[in-house]
């Protein structure tokens, strides 16, 4: 899957979060990153994503973390949506049977709908939750 954007989070300097080509984003804990000795020569691990999303129905276009809450993240897609994830949320499996399987993940706080051709976003970094977007029509806070 190819990686469109990448953001690293400015309260947690270990974490990254990717957004692809197929709708879905990673999130990426570099501490997970396991060096080796072999023969005196150090040998990096394979990296795996400490989470992943699929919810967007094309690609990310942008994607940013909160500036001030290291749980919170925005995405944008070509399926003209925006997400606000709140990572540290996670599903009730106290009413959730194994069979069922929850529609909306449990992290998906908001969707914004409404603008064509999304092209970025970022939070405002002084008044928490908001977030402006870049579109083909516009832009919206």
């Amino acid at each position: 899957v190819d990686c469109n954007v990448c953001s690293w989070s400015s309260l947690n300097q270990y974490l990254l979060a990717t957004g692809h080509d197929d709708g879905s984003f990673a999130i990426w804990d570099m501490r997970e990153i396991a060096k080796s000795s072999k023969n005196g020569q150090k040998e990096v691990n394979d990296l795996n994503s400490v989470a992943h999303f699929t919810w967007h129905k094309q690609a990310i276009t942008s994607l940013e973390w909160h500036p001030k809450d290291d749980s919170m993240l925005a995405t944008s897609s070509a399926d003209d949506t925006i997400v606000l994830w709140d990572l540290a949320t996670e599903a009730d499996t106290d009413t959730i049977r194994k069979e069922e399987s929850p529609a909306v993940p449990g992290q998906l706080m908001f969707i914004h709908q409404g603008q064509k051709d999304i092209k970025e976003l970022h939070w405002h970094h002084q008044i928490p939750g908001c977030v402006v977007s870049t579109a083909s029509d516009g832009f919206n806070v």
